[in-house]
């Protein structure tokens, strides 16, 4: 079986060794271990009517996700 030789580059925080596509595609110079960035959710909608229907998708943070839930929750009380 072959050996995949991934090119590797230190972390700018902890100097651990991490994938250099890291930094060539995504643009990260931190390791996963470091990132300070947080998880994403995603927000499934159904938008139109009838033969007119489509999906969408939208991005979220924690925190914006975290909005939302609370907004949904507020709205429901107010419907009963």
């Amino acid at each position: 079986m072959e050996k995949n030789n991934i090119e590797m580059m230190e972390c700018i925080k902890c100097s651990k060794p991490m994938p250099k596509l890291r930094f060539t595609l995504y643009g990260y110079k931190e390791c996963v271990n470091c990132s300070t960035v947080g998880t994403y959710k995603a927000l499934t909608t159904v938008n139109g009517e009838g033969d007119h229907t489509w999906n969408d998708i939208t991005i979220l943070t924690d925190e914006q996700y975290n909005k939302y839930e609370q907004y949904e929750k507020e709205t429901s009380k107010k419907k009963k």
